[in-house]
């Protein structure tokens, strides 16, 4: 890869600033030492000294010569010296950091991540989300996360937007939305749908697995519903797609009457509901608060004041930062995304894009999971969705959605 050319000029630049402060430096001293009348390039040679029986006292200096004699006892000649010296060996540095960064290759497994990502379709990432080559890498090797398990209040805030498939899709979907947004509309509504049959499956298979140790070679169906319902969830509200709160909505509700059909019993660890209600509802938040409220009637302008005069007191902002791009050579954790010299000057930075981590935990949201002993703020969560409900069924009066809709109750 070329290095930048802002790097080669900084490199440049050091070196001869280097140069030049060395040179200033051998100059000073030349004078100081070597010049005619100075003490220094008297002593040794008989001249200057005081001759036998004169008194010890010395005749009075020029300016100049009381100059230097007063630099060489106070050492700042020295100090001058040694900046010259620091400057040089700092420039060395940087031209070795550089040199060093260029000769180290990106790991192969993270080359081979980006370009079989960068050759996938809208369609493609979508259905592939929950993949290995993506999911694995993503859940071990980021800088402020560890584990994989979905029931880790992380998986949610750490694990999506760490996911290059998803940073791939908000790239995307932030340069063209109409290109992504159906798509993500779609996976939402048929992952929905096909989640109560993927779930009694998932169930059988580990029931009958119980006492066996199990080796998965890739993602069931239920984990790739699972991560596919999240992920457009949070890239639906993170592209600012407000047409979609309808559906988020139907998502709540259908979620919550899946939830009350299935019998009470122990599940052993697995995800009954697709979406932590937690995900839902900040991504909800996120639309409502952004909402444009040019041409909303006036019932809908009084839900939105009521709802964010509720949030304010109640819903955390954001956490805002930047993360490397979906083609980005380098992982999250490489410390070589960000090279700087020993002064803390940037040599190496690679792209960034913006990103949004929830300020949530899965008890932030309503229960939706059997036998959860989580500390569920149960009535804080239903407030939230309440007001939410409101605006969004006022704002969308033709599209409301019958609750439940999209989700079976057989079990």
């Amino acid at each position: 890869m070329q290095e930048p050319s802002r790097n080669r000029g900084r490199r440049r630049a050091l070196l001869w600033g280097a140069l030049c402060l060395t040179g200033v430096v051998a100059v000073y001293l030349l004078s100081v030492w070597f010049l005619p009348g100075s003490a220094t390039s008297q002593s040794g040679n008989g001249r200057g000294q005081n001759p036998p029986g004169a008194s010890a006292r010395q005749p009075r200096s020029s300016t100049s010569e009381t100059g230097a004699a007063g630099l060489r006892d106070t050492g700042i000649e020295e100090v001058v010296a040694d900046q010259g010296r620091r400057a040089s060996a700092r420039a060395e540095k940087v031209v070795k950091l550089v040199e060093l960064r260029e000769g180290l290759p990106p790991q192969s497994w993270h080359v081979e991540r980006v370009r079989t990502i960068q050759g996938e379709s809208i369609e493609q990432l979508v259905e592939n989300l929950a993949n290995f080559d993506d999911m694995h890498f993503a859940s071990t090797s980021t800088t402020g996360w560890s584990g994989v398990s979905p029931g880790a209040d992380g998986y949610v805030v750490g694990m999506l937007p760490n996911l290059f498939r998803v940073r791939r899709l908000l790239a995307l979907g932030r340069d063209d939305p109409t290109a992504v947004v159906p798509q993500l509309q779609k996976a939402l509504r048929e992952s929905l749908k096909a989640w109560p049959d993927a779930f009694r499956e998932e169930l059988r298979g580990r029931e009958s697995k119980l006492r066996e140790v199990v080796h998965k070679t890739g993602p069931t169906l239920h984990d790739k519903l699972r991560t596919r319902t999240e992920a457009s969830t949070y890239l639906l509200a993170e592209l600012a797609s407000h047409d979609s709160l309808p559906l988020l909505l139907e998502s709540y509700r259908t979620q919550q009457k899946w939830i009350n059909a299935i019998p009470e019993k122990n599940y052993r660890w697995i995800s009954q509901s697709p979406i932590p209600p937690a995900l839902s509802l900040y991504a909800m938040h996120r639309l409502v608060a952004s909402f444009p409220r040019d041409g909303l009637p006036a019932q809908a302008r009084a839900a939105h004041d009521r709802y964010m005069e509720w949030a304010a007191k109640n819903v955390p902002p954001s956490g805002r930062y930047k993360g490397v791009g979906p083609s980005s050579p380098y992982d999250e954790s490489d410390p070589r995304i960000a090279l700087t010299d020993s002064e803390g000057l940037l040599v190496r930075d690679e792209p960034k894009m913006d990103l949004c981590r929830y300020p949530i935990r899965f008890a932030d949201g309503e229960k939706m999971q059997k036998y959860d002993t989580a500390p569920y703020v149960t009535e804080r969560s239903r407030q939230w969705f309440g007001f939410m409900e409101a605006f969004i069924v006022s704002a969308f009066p033709e599209e409301n959605p019958p609750a439940g809709g999209g989700m079976d109750d057989k079990h």
